[in-house]
């Protein structure tokens, strides 16, 4: 009678120890949504003036991050973190945008929203606002 209890008390414990068969999350493969995208001002945008980007993203598990890249007329790149706001879901960041307009060679900044989760998965949104045209060349 010994030995049976000792024999379930093993299988038991073995049992016990395969931990389930390993049941968990799947992986996450869903990116986040972007629902909106503001950039304010929303006229023409000359450098030293201050931009201000919101968004609205969720994800079927967290965001993680997101981060604003602004693309300059003078080919100049700023990266800047944004920053969750009280509604859990949406994230705004401010910067002062700075280019060479001598260096300019277009007439646009880009802004473009990277949104990404745990898991690696990302969405962007993107707006382009009107810079001035860049100084004539020298004559001579």
């Amino acid at each position: 009678m010994k030995r049976v209890h000792w024999f379930l008390l093993a299988v038991g414990l073995a049992l016990t120890g395969c931990g389930g068969g390993g049941v968990g999350l799947p992986p996450d493969t869903t990116p986040p949504v972007i629902q909106s995208l503001q950039v304010l001002p929303d006229g023409l945008i000359v450098s030293g003036a201050e931009i201000l980007v919101r968004v609205t993203a969720t994800d079927d598990r967290a965001v993680q991050t997101a981060e604003v890249v602004a693309t300059y007329p003078d080919g100049t790149e700023g990266r800047y973190a944004m920053q969750a706001d009280d509604s859990g879901s949406g994230y705004r960041v401010g910067f002062i945008a700075q280019w060479d307009m001598s260096r300019a060679t277009g007439t646009a900044l880009r802004i473009q929203v990277v949104v990404a989760d745990a898991s690696g998965n990302q969405a962007t949104a993107e707006k382009s606002l009107s810079t001035p045209l860049p100084p004539p060349g020298s004559p001579f």
